[in-house]
């Protein structure tokens, strides 16, 4: 989970709960923005979360998997 703190509180309160929801997901990487951060788009398909997201995280807060290994 990234650190949100210097984050506005109301983007913030938008922010957090798509971030946990994908802790623990196998996500597709997009590409890399200007900044160097991992670029991810999902579709939630349920709940108040529903829709299209896209997320800018850092590379060393994911877990990398390898032909059904973690790596």
């Amino acid at each position: 989970m990234p650190d949100l703190t210097s984050m506005p509180m109301q983007q913030r309160r938008e922010t957090e709960p798509v971030f946990r929801h994908l802790r623990g997901m196998c996500k597709r990487v997009g590409g890399f923005n200007q900044f160097g951060l991992v670029e991810l788009d999902f579709r939630i398909r349920k709940g108040r979360l529903s829709g299209w997201h896209s997320v800018a995280i850092e590379p060393h807060l994911l877990r990398v998997q390898n032909h059904g290994r973690v790596v």
